[in-house]
């Protein structure tokens, strides 16, 4: 008999929000990317899907596209840098009935495990945070010398999150 697995998503999910949302105003912070960005490009869909006006899809791939710009070329050391720091500072802000479950799982011995559409720095802090067993998220790829490409391995459709599954089903023996 295998083990029992419990997944859980980490924006919306676990985190009342989107750290996503977090990240990119650390990068703003930090002058990674300019604060017209958000203002003229990322703001009006996110004001949209903000009164349910707009789809949150929008949003979510207009803030990317702006993302995978704002760290191509980047040391992947900043963004994990940035990541823990948003962690470290919000990582907290989690619904009580997540935290709980988490907990819950882990005490009965369950595989814990977040599969997030966010990039992978962002999900593997936030798994170190809540001592989940495992994690995916979207890959970022980086050059030999750790510089960001642009190139992506998306984790936020159903088609990478169900290959994700098949494959830690297998990895950790999951019913």
């Amino acid at each position: 008999m295998g083990k029992i697995a419990a997944f859980f998503d980490i924006d919306g999910t676990i985190y009342r929000e989107g750290l996503i949302t977090e990240v990119f105003k650390k990068i703003i912070k930090y002058e990674l990317v300019e604060e017209d960005k958000w203002y003229n490009e990322v703001r009006p869909a996110f004001s949209k899907w903000d009164i349910r006006q707009g789809d949150y899809d929008t949003y979510l791939l207009k803030m990317i596209d702006v993302y995978i710009e704002a760290t191509k070329g980047l040391s992947k050391e900043h963004i994990e840098h940035i990541a823990r720091n948003v962690i470290n500072q919000k990582g907290d802000r989690v619904y009580t009935f997540s935290r709980d479950k988490i907990k819950w799982h882990k005490e009965q011995g369950h595989v814990v495990i977040a599969i997030s559409g966010s990039p992978i720095e962002r999900v593997r802090e936030m798994a170190g945070k809540y001592e989940m067993d495992d994690f995916r998220g979207t890959i970022y790829k980086a050059d030999d010398h750790g510089k960001y490409t642009g190139e992506i391995i998306p984790m936020w459709d159903s088609v990478s999150k169900e290959n994700a599954l098949m494959e830690l089903k297998e990895k950790y023996d999951i019913d």
